[in-house]
């Protein structure tokens, strides 16, 4: 008996009947082809719980082949078997129904684990423009992480115990702010202008940005460490 939730959900493959038809079997096999509206109409009937469905095992994605073959050893589970795809939290709901639809591209720019995040940080998003060849703020330090993203242009970026290094239009960058001192962020850009945005975590009672002493600077000017020729 073959019970289906949408008639026009069931398409069935040209199969060569065998002769056991007249004993009363319906098909061997069929064939689900997926509608993109009726699955998120199921998704929908299974989020309110209008629909109820058993699994019955389940299998990694390279197990595809172990998962389709268990349908015709297992005994006495019923339910579906389900193939893991990938480990992703599963939307509900509207949620659900806007992924589904959704054409939206994603890519991982960055990944870092940041320092202590002191209890009640504000948090700042913030745009900054470099004009052509302009060197950008003195020396400071930031009271919290600092996560960024270049829009446009080019900047050289130098931190306490880093070699500068260049950020160019797409690219991700952080710092871990507290003591370490932020030396350069300037434009190499002589005839355009560099634009990024920050996400800058202060912690509380603190200045988000300041400025190191002359004094400090001379005192740690032997422990920069110098640009890799480009």
């Amino acid at each position: 008996m073959l019970i289906a939730v949408h008639a026009a959900a069931i398409t069935f493959d040209e199969l060569t009947w065998p002769e056991t038809w007249a004993s009363g079997d319906t098909a061997l096999f069929f064939i689900v082809t997926p509608e993109q509206h009726r699955l998120t109409w199921i998704a929908n009937l299974i989020d309110t719980g209008a629909l109820k469905m058993s699994v019955a095992a389940t299998f990694p994605l390279a197990e595809g082949r172990a998962a389709y073959k268990s349908g015709a050893t297992r005994r006495h589970h019923r339910g579906k078997t389900v193939l893991i795809v990938r480990d992703r939290p599963v939307h509900h709901g509207k949620e659900r129904e806007m992924a589904a639809v959704s054409n939206m591209m994603e890519k991982d720019l960055l990944e870092v684990v940041p320092p202590f995040i002191v209890q009640g940080s504000s948090a700042m998003i913030r745009l900054l423009e470099l004009p052509p060849g302009d060197p950008g703020l003195a020396p400071h330090r930031h009271s919290g992480p600092v996560f960024g993203y270049m829009l446009e242009g080019e900047m050289l970026f130098e931190l306490e115990g880093e070699a500068p290094y260049p950020i160019t239009a797409g690219e991700a960058f952080w710092e871990p702010g507290g003591e370490v001192i932020h030396y350069t962020v300037a434009n190499l850009l002589a005839d355009r202008t560099s634009r990024f945005v920050v996400v800058m975590l202060c912690a509380p009672g603190v200045e988000m940005i300041t400025l190191v002493e002359d004094e400090e600077l001379v005192a740690k000017a032997q422990e920069r460490i110098p640009a890799p020729p480009r």
